[in-house]
């Protein structure tokens, strides 16, 4: 029983093996082949590229054949045929291409130089299909004198390439005849509506055809704006077929209408004049009655009559012609009034509006003026009284404007119109104490108005020192800002007591003297270097000390250098120092804290240092500290518990230095605060470039540059 189920479970695992191979095989078909771009496309001669978009092509072979008619009866050809066998398993295709047949004709009995070699696989028979012989090499058989001559394969035939007939390019309104498509070739069918076109196929061994074509021949014909009557220049409708030639004249108008051929239309459009309103017979008569049709008007539309005697009306022109005014009295009614104009009449006005409003009859009416001027009106009369022209001429008022000038003065900075105003002319005017004035005087029709214009004249502006009145160490005063409420800085000679500047007036005003008294002078402390840039020498309260080492109060080997001492330190007083450390070349005032470890700072408590990232102050603040400050790099211990020489970095931050006496009382623990490492004044939390000469370990650190200012 287990051998029986051990065996039908290998036969099911097998099979289910051949069916996975199945699959795998049906999935790993190849593709089959596929015809190229060259199938079924007629060809002259053997086609030899394109056979095959998938697979490669077999020799190209002929297949089938065409029957030629007798008298000489055979057959050639009809196609060329190929296979496209796929790389893999797929399945072969069989591709096709028809033969295409050339020809050519012999006026004479041929021989043997009448052949040329042509390629092999050449066919040509006859179009009419009714008669063949065959090309020979030397020699060829014939039927009857100028008989046409064929090729078999591997024959050959002269050849004559293409070429259009008289039809091409010659515009028509319908298809050519074929007598006129070819010169030489023969002539496909005709195709198309207008245009047409065909194509003269070379006949032998020439594949060279010619494409021709004919185009639809257009009769220039007038459009809708042929005949017309406008005001302006036609612009549309001009031609109903053709192309429009420009539109010339000024009224009437000519244009042509061209087609492609000979036939083109002349065309014409001519000009409405205007027609002016002139009154009728009943235009000043004494009437019993109110006048009526024709006796108002001799040209022009009547407009209705108003009035019960004496009547009024106006005849209106058209096409842009003038307007009349007309009117008749009632036989025995009141005597007729002759109108004037108004007080409008002869001024100048800016706008329609200002006319009429100036009054336009005086007696008389008139109808108001409209558009940009000059403006005319008529004054009617009344009762058949006589009418009166009038006319306003338009304004050219221009107004006087100034040319501004800004700032002050010390002469008159305007002398002509050019100089003094924007518009209208220049005349000088009374200045006053303050302002140099002249006037730019307007004109036109009526005058524009006159501009008073001005500049300011320079006013007198006397130095005045800002007060400081305390002691200092250093200059306070170094700009107009820090040192004058008015006027502008100048440095002067400063006395043993005092800091002295003057601050210079403008405008003529006088200058002030300026001074601040020093602070009394404390004694040089040891180590002075004297650098250059220093303005005075370090003191108890004003110095800046840099440190190779940690900043104590006692000189112990590498590891700690008493503030003050030289021990790896420098010191300096205020001033300016342009290139902190220098280099072995041109030593800094800082060059021997520099070219160890950099790990300490101490700054006295009237002083403020400020160091830059670059040579002379420029580049970034790196560090503005005021004293009594005291900077430790813990880290060159390793950590602030690291003990060295019998202490820690923690140890020379809360130890006290009281006993020490002089410089070391401003500096308590509350003053003294570790950094990060500053070997290379590199740690987050300082940021500062390294205080190092180029030339040494550190070679091509940046340079910085510090300022030593004291209170």
């Amino acid at each position: 029983m287990n051998s029986t189920r051990l065996l039908l479970s290998l036969v099911l695992l097998a099979t289910m093996a051949i069916l996975i191979v199945i699959a795998d095989h049906k999935s790993a078909r190849a593709a089959d082949g596929v015809c190229g771009a060259a199938a079924e496309v007629p060809s002259h001669g053997k086609p030899n590229s394109n056979l095959c978009s998938v697979g490669s092509p077999t020799p190209v072979n002929t297949t089938g054949n065409i029957w030629v008619n007798p008298p000489y009866s055979g057959e050639v050809p009809a196609y060329w045929s190929w296979s496209c066998q796929p790389s893999g398993a797929g399945a072969m295709v069989d591709c096709t291409a028809p033969v295409k047949y050339v020809f050519c004709g012999l006026t004479s009995t041929p021989n043997a130089t009448s052949y040329q070699a042509c390629p092999n696989d050449l066919i040509a028979v006859s179009p009419a299909w009714n008669s063949y012989s065959t090309c020979r090499q030397g020699a060829a058989s014939q039927t009857g004198s100028g008989m046409l001559k064929y090729a078999t394969l591997g024959n050959t035939c002269k050849s004559t390439a293409g070429q259009c007939g008289t039809a091409n390019g010659v515009p028509v309104s319908s298809a050519p005849p074929a007598t006129s498509l070819c010169i030489q070739g023969f002539a496909s069918s005709v195709s198309g509506s207008g245009p047409w076109s065909w194509t003269c196929d070379g006949i032998g061994g020439s594949n060279i055809d010619d494409h021709c074509n004919a185009p639809l021949l257009i009769v220039g014909t007038c459009g809708p704006a042929n005949g017309t009557t406008v005001s302006s220049k036609p612009t549309s409708g001009l031609c109903s077929s053709g192309s429009p030639t420009t539109v010339s004249g000024s009224g009437p108008w000519t244009w042509n209408c061209n087609g492609n051929g000979s036939a083109n239309a002349s065309c014409s459009a001519n000009k409405i004049m205007p027609i002016d309103g002139a009154c009728g017979p009943a235009n000043g008569q004494d009437l019993t009655a109110v006048p009526t049709g024709s006796d108002l008007c001799s040209a022009g539309s009547a407009s209705t009559v108003s009035g019960t005697g004496p009547w009024s009306w106006s005849c209106s022109g058209a096409n842009g012609g003038s307007d009349a005014s007309c009117s008749a009295t009632l036989c025995g009614g009141p005597p007729p009034v002759d109108a004037a104009c108004g007080p409008a009449d002869g001024q100048t006005y800016s706008t329609a509006t200002q006319v009429n409003a100036g009054g336009l009859c005086n007696p008389g009416t008139s109808a108001n003026v409209s558009g940009s001027g000059p403006w005319n009106w008529t004054c009617a009369g009344e009762n058949g009284g006589s009418n009166a022209a009038c006319s306003a001429a338009v304004a050219t008022t221009f107004n006087g404007s100034c040319k501004s000038y800004g700032g002050t003065y010390s002469s008159q900075p305007a002398s002509t119109t050019s100089s003094g105003c924007t518009s209208g002319t220049y005349t000088d005017y009374t200045d006053t104490s303050a302002a140099w004035r002249w006037q730019c005087a307007g004109g036109g029709t009526p005058t524009g108005s006159t501009a008073t214009c001005s500049a300011s004249k320079i006013v007198a502006v006397n130095g005045v020192c800002k007060s400081y009145a305390s002691t200092y160490s250093s200059q306070p005063a170094s700009n107009t800002s820090t040192g004058c409420t008015a006027g502008s800085y100048a440095d002067a000679t400063d006395d043993s007591s005092s800091w002295k500047w003057t601050c210079q007036g403008s405008g003529g005003g006088s200058a002030a003297t300026c001074s601040a008294s020093k602070a009394p002078t404390e004694p040089c402390l040891p180590n002075d270097a004297s650098p250059s840039g220093q303005s005075s020498c370090p003191t108890q309260s004003c110095f800046f000390w840099v440190s190779g080492t940690m900043p104590s109060e006692r000189d112990s080997g590498t590891n700690e250098a008493r503030i003050g001492g030289a021990h790896v330190s420098n010191i300096v007083g205020p001033g300016n120092y342009p290139d902190a450390a220098g280099d072995t070349t041109t030593p800094g005032p800082f060059l021997t804290a520099a070219m160890g470890s950099f790990d300490g700072i101490a700054i006295g408590s009237n002083t403020r240092v400020i160091i830059y990232d670059g040579p002379n102050y420029t580049g970034s603040v790196l560090l503005d500290q005021h004293g009594p400050k005291v900077l430790n790099n813990c880290l060159f211990y390793g950590t602030l518990t690291t003990v060295r020489d019998g202490r820690t970095c923690n140890d020379l931050l809360t130890m006290s230095w009281a006993s020490q006496g002089g410089i070391f009382t401003q500096f308590t623990p509350a003053t003294r605060s570790a950094r990060s490492d500053m070997h290379g004044w590199g740690g987050t939390t300082l940021s500062l470039n390294p205080f190092s000469p180029n030339g040494d370990g550190d070679a091509g650190a940046p340079k910085n540059s510090i300022k030593v200012i004291c209170d």
